[in-house]
Protein backbone atom coordinates (compact mmCIF):
# COMPACT_ATOMS: atom_id res chain seq x y z
CA UNK A 1 0.00 0.00 0.00
CA UNK A 2 1.33 3.06 -0.79
CA UNK A 3 1.61 6.01 1.90
CA UNK A 4 -0.31 9.31 1.25
CA UNK A 5 1.99 12.50 0.64
CA UNK A 6 -0.67 15.10 2.09
CA UNK A 7 -0.34 15.83 5.65
CA UNK A 8 -3.05 15.41 8.09
CA UNK A 9 -5.48 17.59 8.76
CA UNK A 10 -5.14 19.51 12.00
CA UNK A 11 -7.79 19.91 14.07
CA UNK A 12 -10.38 23.44 13.70
CA UNK A 13 -9.17 26.27 15.69
CA UNK A 14 -10.02 26.44 18.70
CA UNK A 15 -12.59 29.34 19.69
CA UNK A 16 -10.70 32.88 20.57
CA UNK A 17 -10.72 34.19 24.19
CA UNK A 18 -13.00 37.03 23.16
CA UNK A 19 -15.54 34.26 21.82
CA UNK A 20 -15.70 32.42 24.78
CA UNK A 21 -15.84 35.46 27.03
CA UNK A 22 -18.94 36.54 24.97
CA UNK A 23 -20.49 32.80 25.49
CA UNK A 24 -19.92 32.32 28.96
CA UNK A 25 -21.20 35.94 30.08
CA UNK A 26 -24.66 34.89 28.28
CA UNK A 27 -25.11 32.43 31.83
CA UNK A 28 -25.04 35.74 33.40
CA UNK A 29 -28.43 36.20 32.30
CA UNK A 30 -31.34 36.40 34.76
CA UNK A 31 -32.43 32.58 35.14
CA UNK A 32 -36.26 33.19 33.53
CA UNK A 33 -34.36 35.04 30.24
CA UNK A 34 -32.02 32.17 29.99
CA UNK A 35 -35.32 29.39 30.24
CA UNK A 36 -37.17 31.80 28.14
CA UNK A 37 -34.40 31.81 25.08
CA UNK A 38 -34.40 27.80 25.94
CA UNK A 39 -37.75 27.90 25.29
CA UNK A 40 -38.01 29.78 21.81
CA UNK A 41 -39.64 28.47 19.05
CA UNK A 42 -37.70 27.17 15.83
CA UNK A 43 -38.01 29.63 13.40
CA UNK A 44 -37.24 29.58 9.59
CA UNK A 45 -37.43 33.71 9.36
CA UNK A 46 -34.80 35.19 7.40
CA UNK A 47 -35.14 38.35 9.94
CA UNK A 48 -34.18 36.67 13.48
CA UNK A 49 -36.24 37.72 16.37
CA UNK A 50 -33.19 39.61 18.10
CA UNK A 51 -29.40 39.32 17.54
CA UNK A 52 -27.01 37.61 19.69
CA UNK A 53 -25.39 40.85 20.45
CA UNK A 54 -28.86 42.50 21.81
CA UNK A 55 -28.95 39.68 24.34
CA UNK A 56 -25.39 39.83 25.33
CA UNK A 57 -25.54 43.39 26.11
CA UNK A 58 -28.26 42.84 28.66
CA UNK A 59 -26.11 39.41 30.05
CA UNK A 60 -23.39 42.16 31.24
CA UNK A 61 -25.45 44.19 33.19
CA UNK A 62 -25.33 42.43 36.76
CA UNK A 63 -28.50 44.13 37.40
CA UNK A 64 -31.22 40.88 36.71
CA UNK A 65 -34.13 43.73 37.26
CA UNK A 66 -32.64 45.70 34.61
CA UNK A 67 -31.80 42.91 32.83
CA UNK A 68 -35.92 41.87 32.42
CA UNK A 69 -36.71 45.26 31.89
CA UNK A 70 -34.29 45.42 28.67
CA UNK A 71 -35.46 41.91 28.19
CA UNK A 72 -39.49 42.29 28.02
CA UNK A 73 -38.50 45.90 25.73
CA UNK A 74 -36.30 43.82 23.41
CA UNK A 75 -39.41 41.24 22.90
CA UNK A 76 -42.28 43.49 22.48
CA UNK A 77 -40.15 45.59 20.04
CA UNK A 78 -39.24 42.03 17.39
CA UNK A 79 -42.58 40.87 17.89
CA UNK A 80 -44.18 44.02 16.36
CA UNK A 81 -41.16 44.46 13.68
CA UNK A 82 -42.66 40.60 12.57
CA UNK A 83 -45.56 41.19 12.55
CA UNK A 84 -45.22 43.49 9.62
Amino acid sequence: MAKSKTKPRSPAPPASLARVTQILNLSNLAPDIQQEIVDLEPTTDYVPRFREREVRTLAIMPNYEKQRLLWKRLVRRNQHRNIK
